[in-house]
């Protein structure tokens, strides 16, 4: 209402001031009698008419003004409805989520109480068991290798050696074994140069060597004997035993310093190889000087020959032979090898 009456005035004004112009306007004579001078007739009817059409005109304007202005009004009051509403409802459901999330926190508070007991019993058994693993740790790590021991990876001690893991066997003869070389899958490469020899390779759990370095020390921490473990094709298994195993250090290329007496179900085939050095076919070291035995077979001790088992040859998938292949007598394939060695002195009577 306040912006038509501002309008209205507005209109009032500017006609009334119209009208007063054209009433003392120069459109009268010199006598005054409100003609032209050339004869026309007096315009002031004319223009207050069209003064009345446009005031007409403006308050129809006025008057659409007015209603839209009321169309407005109820539609601003009717969204300012709708958003007290909703923020009413917006209000009772961020309670209702509140008493939801509070309820939520106290039944998982809950529980976790009783989640987290069974854990914490767990945990005190898990700490009561360790220390006793320990214990059991320190007693194994005595010295005495694999002794007592059952098949499997251990933690052991040998005489001036660092404690190591180490795959004991526990089923042969008496067990207390440490196995030092095992083939039975393929999964591992044995054509490998001298540094991967010296310092061992392979998976402890599956196949692997334990290294000529370690192997050094240990044989001579006190007297070994070996075993040597054969599986053919046709699931028959030969070994050999020598009862006082040992080899050289680095600087005398790892020699086979000692074998003893020979026990076996088969040919005593480390013969042709005693203090012969180790050999590789990138550190060629046997005495064999127009041929490279490792390169051209595999790595292995060798003296003036290439006599000897090739327990490092190719693993074929099937019975063959072939010079190159793993084998006892330098010719016949086997399907899997094993070498472990113990103690004699902790052998069980």
């Amino acid at each position: 209402m306040h912006l038509q009456r501002v309008l209205s005035l507005c209109v009032f004004i500017l006609l009334s001031g119209f009208e007063n112009v054209i009433s003392t306007s120069s459109w009268l004579d010199d006598n005054g009698s409100g003609r032209s001078p050339d004869g026309e007739e007096d315009l002031y009817g004319s223009y207050c008419q069209n003064c009345q059409a446009y005031k007409s005109k403006l308050y129809e304007y006025l008057r659409a003004i007015e209603q839209n202005q009321k169309v407005l009004s109820t539609e601003h009051y009717e969204l300012n409805h709708r958003l007290a509403m909703m923020d009413m409802r917006f209000r009772d459901q961020n309670s209702e989520l509140s008493k939801t999330i509070e309820g939520l926190r106290l039944s998982n508070e809950f529980l976790l109480k009783i989640l987290l007991e069974p854990l914490r019993q767990l945990k005190n058994m898990t700490k009561a068991i360790g220390t006793q693993a320990e214990v059991e740790l320190k007693d194994n790590l005595t010295g005495t290798g694999c002794k007592g021991l059952s098949s499997g990876i251990h933690k052991i001690k040998v005489p001036g050696l660092e404690p190591f893991n180490a795959l004991c066997n526990a089923d042969i003869q008496g067990g207390g074994w440490i196995v030092i070389h095992k083939r039975f899958d393929r999964s591992e490469s044995f054509n490998r140069r001298w540094s991967d020899f010296s310092h061992g390779f392979g998976q402890i759990n599956g196949e692997f060597f334990i290294g000529l370095e370690q192997l050094h020390r240990i044989t001579n921490s006190e007297r070994y004997e070996l075993r040597l473990h054969l599986t053919d094709f046709d699931g028959t298994v030969d070994f050999a035993s020598y009862n006082n195993f040992s080899i050289a250090n680095a600087s005398n290329d790892y020699a086979l310093e000692s074998l003893g007496d020979f026990l076996g179900t088969i040919d005593n085939r480390m013969q042709f190889v005693l203090n012969g050095k180790f050999s590789t076919f990138d550190h060629d070291t046997d005495a064999f000087d127009a041929f490279n035995c490792a390169l051209n077979y595999s790595a292995w001790w060798f003296n003036k020959n290439c006599l000897g088992p090739k327990l490092n040859g190719v693993h074929y998938k099937r019975r063959f032979s072939a010079s190159d292949s793993m084998s006892w007598d330098g010719n016949s394939a086997l399907n899997a090898v094993q070498m472990l060695i113990r103690p004699i002195s902790k052998v069980e009577k």
